[in-house]
């Protein structure tokens, strides 16, 4: 598992879910929160985004290697 950054573009295209329903999932608490970097930037911890897809597929080694390109 890696721990880098990945912006809201990274994340919607390994999840396929849009922008608009990651903040929503974020809001409701059935997504991984976004952490403030800077005044104008948020990203998600990498690893946060595969266990959650990890735990919503059933998938237990996600790796997002292939799909971040």
């Amino acid at each position: 598992m890696n721990d880098s950054l990945m912006r809201v573009t990274d994340v919607s295209k390994v999840t396929t879910l849009s922008r608009a329903e990651i903040y929503r999932r974020v809001k409701a608490g059935t997504f991984p929160a976004q952490t403030r970097i800077s005044h104008r930037f948020s990203a998600w911890n990498r690893r946060d985004v595969e266990q959650w897809i990890a735990k919503t597929t059933r998938r237990p080694n996600v790796d997002l290697s292939d799909l971040l390109v």
